[in-house]
């Protein structure tokens, strides 16, 4: 579960939620790798993942839930 603040980015997001960063072990940096990979794979871009949530282009946010379920699930 992802808590999507205002002031927060979907990257700050994801770093901060218990299950992806244990899943990702974002502590270390094989684990930031893997972080970034899998949002290459969704097809997100990294500058607009580290925009606030508010900012980010409205297509990226209008699919973001359907993205992540499908990469998911892989």
């Amino acid at each position: 579960r992802l808590s999507l603040y205002q002031h927060w980015s979907l990257y700050e997001s994801i770093c901060n939620s218990c299950y992806t960063s244990s899943s990702f072990k974002l502590w270390t940096l094989n684990g930031q790798k893997k972080l970034r990979e899998f949002l290459a794979d969704m097809g997100l871009p990294l500058k607009q993942v580290k925009q606030k949530y508010t900012s980010m282009d409205m297509s990226i946010k209008e699919n973001l839930r359907d993205v992540i379920e499908e990469s998911s699930n892989k």
